[in-house]
């Protein structure tokens, strides 16, 4: 675009234009219309970013400039090559306007995410987020620590908040803190980024709210006291696996009890109490081991979030900040914040808005059966849901039908993974004993910023087709600005 300007402004070659219509007898243009010019777009691949507002407006005042200098030396010329001209009527240039258009929604069928660029083919490969025939809008990305997981979720999120959809992240590893991302991903997105510190002020939502649940499709009701007080003692097994079941029930008992006594009012104090008003030994075991939770209160009962005032904003990344809790703090928190997002989501969500919720080191959350993440991959699709599960390493800490629900996202990314991992990754690459060891062999040679995607990818003929799994160089988050 620079190229194309320099050229149409010009002092020489818009002089050489006078002259030769002068001597054609010819008047160089006098006369304007005002026309609404296009915002100009800076484009790379996929990603169409438009230009600042003050270098389109200083666009507009050298072009005018050209204009006005032009016109003036046109008179001068020809008054000198032809002095019969009546010259007294003043000539007037119009400025050529040009006003701003604001950006026009982008349908999300058209919404592609760039992954990166095939090693091979040098083919540019994308996430086709929007197309109505995905499966799910879901991504599993792993691998070890240190290979780019961070950088590569960056890049992800900042394509999305361009396309005007808003992401929600739960930081328990202080990946997300101003100071640790990238200065692009900042530069890029500026107060797009929004850091709730939930250490300073309690995120309002009441784990012990009773909820909408679904009985049918479109048929709901209301939780009852053993529906929360069941949820309740779900979270917390989960969050403290050393609970064993008398334990979990010494949970349940306090949490019901509560409920009949305190109603909506039911918090983590009132819990504390009757747990100390149960005499037995494990509901003393169990008030030892949640006591920092029920110490710290890191929610504010007396108020909700509201999701719907979220969703309806334009590109923001809001993160919700957990540095400075211990692990199984972070855990129970976003757990909570889940089931209140899940519930929510069931009456108010729309597949055709999604609804992007990235957790990192997902392999410390909860994917069994009743757990709002499992909910999230296998029946999230029709409330909105785009799951983002970065993780470390799954074997030896999830169990097998966790790793089944995880695999069941759409899109799956695929980093250096720890050596102990890599036949079971490669083993999601292929089901062919001769293709699963020459995919072993890539992962153990795969570099930093490099990764193997697998997923849908969109045809010719615009249908999406699986193919076989590509490698991968990640495109920069400046190749993305």
């Amino acid at each position: 675009m620079t190229k194309e300007f320099d050229a149409f402004a010009d002092d020489e070659e818009n002089y050489k234009e006078v002259i030769r219509s002068l001597d054609n007898d010819e008047l160089y243009i006098e006369e304007y219309d005002v026309i609404n010019v296009k915002m100009p777009q800076l484009v790379s691949g996929n990603v169409k970013a438009e230009v600042g507002e003050d270098f389109y407006k200083n666009v507009a005042d050298k072009i005018n400039h050209k204009f006005s200098q032009a016109a003036e030396n046109q008179k001068e010329m020809k008054k000198d090559k032809d002095l019969v001209e009546d010259d007294s009527k003043e000539q007037h240039l119009p400025e050529v306007v040009i006003k701003e258009i604001k950006k026009s929604d982008q349908s999300l069928e058209s919404i592609r995410v760039l992954l990166g660029e095939d090693t091979r083919t040098k083919k540019k490969i994308y996430w086709e987020y929007g197309h109505p025939k995905l499966e799910n809008r879901h991504i599993l990305i792993s691998g070890k620590s240190g290979v780019g997981k961070t950088y590569f979720m960056q890049c992800l999120l900042l394509e999305l908040a361009n396309n005007n959809i808003s992401s929600l992240i739960f930081d328990y590893t202080d990946g997300f803190k101003k100071s640790k991302l990238e200065p692009e991903f900042k530069d890029s997105l500026g107060d797009r980024i929004n850091q709730f510190q939930v250490q300073k002020e309690g995120f309002p939502v009441n784990p012990f709210k009773k909820n909408m649940k679904e009985i049918d499709e479109d048929d709901f009701m209301e939780e009852s006291d053993i529906d929360v007080a069941e949820r309740i003692r779900s979270v917390f097994s989960a969050v403290y696996p050393g609970m064993g079941d008398q334990q979990a029930n010494a949970i349940y008992r306090a949490t019901f009890n509560g409920l009949k006594k305190y109603g909506s009012k039911m918090s983590l104090q009132y819990l504390k109490t009757e747990l100390e008003n149960d005499n037995s030994g494990n509901a003393k075991t169990v008030l030892s081991k949640i006591e920092p939770l029920i110490d710290r209160n890191p929610f504010d009962i007396e108020k909700e979030y509201d999701w719907e005032e979220h969703r309806t904003k334009d590109g923001i990344v809001f993160v919700v900040q957990l540095s400075g809790f211990v692990r199984e703090v972070q855990l129970i928190v976003t757990e909570f914040i889940l089931w209140d997002l899940w519930n929510f989501n069931i009456s108010h969500g729309d597949k055709s808005k999604p609804f992007p919720v990235i957790l990192d080191e997902a392999q410390n959350l909860d994917h069994s059966e009743k757990s709002p993440s499992a909910k999230i991959l296998t029946e999230g699709r029709k409330f909105g849901w785009s799951g983002w599960y970065a993780t470390q390493f799954m074997q030896g800490q999830m169990a097998k039908d966790e790793i089944r629900r995880l695999q069941n996202a759409g899109q799956k990314v695929y980093f250096s993974p720890p050596e102990s991992e890599i036949n079971d990754m490669a083993s999601f690459l292929s089901t062919d004993t001769s293709e699963r060891k020459e995919w072993a062999n890539k992962l153990s040679r795969i570099g930093k910023g490099q990764c193997i995607v697998s997923g849908p990818m969109l045809k010719e003929n615009g249908e999406l087709q699986y193919g076989r799994p590509a490698i991968i160089d990640v495109t920069s988050l400046k190749e993305r600005i």
